[in-house]
């Protein structure tokens, strides 16, 4: 069922944590526990930077290289599972997410996260700018897309997981991005 552009669902699902990956070992243990290609939102200490994961490496607009002691946290994903880490005082923690059905049965909420961006302002090899008028701007790993201010919108599908406490208050315990899609479908 779908409220108010939210859907509750019932899904298999596991979380694996891990903790003190060293500056410099992240994308070592990101390839070894994501071997599939994917897109990657990357939080800097300087700026957000989305791109694709492929081949066991990080795909962002003009070639940006990211250096690892500069991210604040960072999410790999695709359909099926995620790799989620953030920056610690001794390296990173985080946490890797499948939904399959190896997992145990969990309530989501789906939901659909607005990304800025009501004019497209030019595309290059793979990526498209897209703005707002108030000056907000951010590169997407995708060509040829439509957006404006009304029914064309992007956005990130997120799982918001559900646990319950022992007196059965119900409270989100982690969330996952999932894709890119626009208004209509999930983009590859």
């Amino acid at each position: 069922m779908i409220t108010n552009g939210l859907e509750l669902k019932e899904i298999d699902s596991f979380s694996e944590p891990f903790k003190g990956i060293p500056v410099g070992e992240l994308k070592t243990k990101l390839n070894s526990h994501f071997s599939e290609t994917g897109f990657v939102v990357a939080y800097l200490d300087n700026r957000v930077l989305l791109g694709r994961w492929e081949n066991g490496d990080y795909y962002f607009h003009d070639n940006q290289i990211v250096e690892e002691k500069f991210i604040q946290k960072i999410r790999v994903f695709n359909k099926t599972k995620e790799f989620y880490s953030w920056r610690t005082k001794s390296g990173f923690d985080g946490r890797l997410r499948k939904d399959d059905d190896r997992g145990r049965d969990i309530d989501v909420v789906v939901a659909k996260q607005l990304l800025v961006g009501t004019e497209v302002k030019n595309n290059s090899k793979g990526f498209t700018e897209i703005c707002e008028m108030r000056g907000s701007n951010i590169m997407v790993p995708f060509e040829n897309i439509v957006v404006d201010e009304k029914d064309n919108r992007l956005f990130i599908k997120t799982h918001n997981y559900i646990e319950y406490t022992l007196t059965g208050q119900a409270t989100y315990t982690d969330c996952r991005f999932v894709a890119f899609t626009d208004s209509q479908r999930e983009l590859q």
